[in-house]
């Protein structure tokens, strides 16, 4: 399987992992498992990563860039937050991407998830993401540097669909890391335009934070055997 295959699956197993996150947050080691097994059919493996980036680190930076007060404005009250989660994708001579996740609704499988790699990567992953993932999403509002990358920098706002079982998606790419927030319920001009204010606050602080606490990990050595790839056959989806 192709390192592209690899991001691209890392994008779109966010639904298993969230069920990932739900058994945890239950305890539920047999259901565990299983989400694990679907991943590692895709030639993904799920690994605790190194001490220094626990479950502890994991909800200290989630709530840096996207703090509680916020996550309640996002969700209903009968929503049910999960713990935060580190987790280390391997994909072997692939590379490694390290995520930082938290189930804001076990109730709907919405989502947050924190992505470090190194910047290439996150490059990549945003052509893949923005590209093909979610090329047929509406765009409601999008904000770039492009040409001008010095920093690489892009926030989106994206509806899937819209209704009372919709699923619309805010997210915030800054060099080596990549911030998605993912809802799942209402979504209607009220519902979109809170989740437009929440995506770009997170996207400032995703930049506020990035040198002092996301840098060195981007930089470091848990991605120095990560292969260099480009794709320049995919939609770009800067033009």
């Amino acid at each position: 399987m192709s390192r592209w295959m690899s991001v691209f699956l890392g994008s779109c197993l966010s639904l298993v992992l969230c069920i990932f996150l739900s058994c945890s947050f239950q305890g539920e080691s047999a259901a565990q498992s299983d989400a694990e097994k679907l991943l590692e059919k895709s030639g993904v493996v799920m690994q605790k990563p190194p001490a220094e980036y626990s479950d502890k680190f994991a909800e200290s930076v989630i709530e840096e860039v996207l703090p509680t007060v916020d996550i309640i404005r996002l969700v209903p009250p009968s929503a049910r937050l999960g713990k935060a989660e580190a987790i280390l994708f391997d994909y072997g001579a692939r590379g490694r991407s390290l995520s930082f996740q938290r189930a804001l609704d076990l109730n709907t499988l919405s989502t947050v998830e924190l992505l470090i790699e190194r910047e290439e990567d996150i490059r990549l992953r945003h052509t893949i993401n923005i590209g093909t993932d979610r090329a047929k999403w509406e765009t409601i509002r999008k904000e770039t540097t492009w040409p001008n990358d010095n920093p690489f920098k892009r926030t989106y706002l994206l509806v899937q669909s819209r209704g009372e079982k919709a699923r619309m998606a805010g997210l915030a790419y800054f060099k080596g890391a990549k911030v998605a927030i993912e809802t799942t319920g209402p979504v209607n001009n009220a519902t979109i335009k809170t989740l437009e204010t929440i995506t770009w606050a997170t996207a400032a602080r995703l930049e506020s934070i990035y040198n002092d606490r996301l840098k060195a990990v981007s930089e470091g050595p848990l991605f120095k055997e990560n292969p260099y790839l480009t794709r320049p056959d995919l939609p770009d989806p800067d033009k």
